[in-house]
């Protein structure tokens, strides 16, 4: 299941990741296990994460891309050689929301680039997938939720 595309006016979000340089196919692999890692690296600092874990595309060329995996944070924090801070700019977002196994997440982002297009939205900078639904928690696939986000010109 896919949402109807929308726009949402989102305030800026701080962030730490580790970021990756991976192919499509070694994205199952690489990143996930990121994601504990970050974790851990928060609960050492005694921080919280501020909302679900995400992948961030950073960059694509060719095959390759770079992608930051990690979770917001309640206020920006200085990282280290492996965690790095960021943030989502406040601005509006084009956002959909898919159901359903990771594996299909490909049609979430074909909707929601030709849904822009369609309606003459300039997309800019990187796009983003939040993992709404916790896998251990919800051991259906068919049930996990992601929204699909990507900052627009306004």
């Amino acid at each position: 299941m896919i949402t109807e595309p929308k726009i949402e006016n989102r305030e800026a979000l701080p962030y730490v990741a580790i970021s990756a340089q991976v192919t499509i196919s070694e994205i199952p692999a690489v990143l996930p296990p990121l994601m504990p890692e970050v974790l851990n690296w928060l609960q050492q600092k005694n921080l919280r994460p501020a909302g679900p874990p995400f992948f961030r595309y950073l960059e694509m060329t060719g095959k390759q891309m770079q992608v930051a995996v990690g979770f917001p944070v309640s206020e920006a924090v200085r990282g280290d050689d492996r965690v790095q801070p960021g943030s989502f700019p406040a601005g509006q977002y084009a956002v959909v929301r898919y159901q359903g196994p990771y594996s299909n997440l490909y049609q979430a982002h074909t909707l929601l680039k030709s849904w822009t297009k369609e309606h003459h939205i300039l997309p800019q900078g990187p796009h983003a997938e939040f993992y709404l639904t916790d896998p251990v928690l919800e051991p259906n696939p068919e049930k996990w939720q992601t929204d699909i986000v990507r900052m627009v010109k306004s």
